[in-house]
């Protein structure tokens, strides 16, 4: 009977051994199999994506621009539907929010840099 390791076995010791030797094989796959799947499971918690997604930020120039813009959108929309748009509601007050908006959204994307500096960011 042949083996693929190329070992005769010739015996009931030979296969003792051969079994032996896979037991202990299994069991290495079985420790790396376990840390492979500890690994992913930790990459996937929401915490590490959290810690990876402000490494990035810090280590990547223009992934922290567009946030900090959208940041800044997202902030200035949060006070024009919260405080100047709180009471009002009809056609006008929409149409009015959505071209201050627009125009907020079109001076911060223009104007970033400055708003950056201003603030010392």
């Amino acid at each position: 009977m042949n083996i693929k390791t190329g070992k005769r076995i010739s015996d009931s010791v030979d296969i003792k051994e051969r079994i032996e030797e896979l037991e202990i094989k299994m069991k290495k796959q079985e420790r790396q199999l376990k840390k492979d799947v500890k690994e992913v499971y930790y990459s996937l918690h929401l915490t590490t994506m959290i810690k990876n997604a402000l490494k990035d930020l810090r280590t990547d120039p223009e992934l922290r621009s567009t946030a900090i813009e959208t940041s800044l959108n997202l902030g200035g929309q949060f006070v024009l539907d919260k405080v100047l748009f709180r009471h009002h509601k009809g056609l006008k007050a929409y149409l009015l929010n959505a071209a201050l908006k627009k125009l907020m959204s079109f001076f911060i994307a223009k104007n970033t840099d400055t708003i950056l500096k201003k603030a010392g960011i």
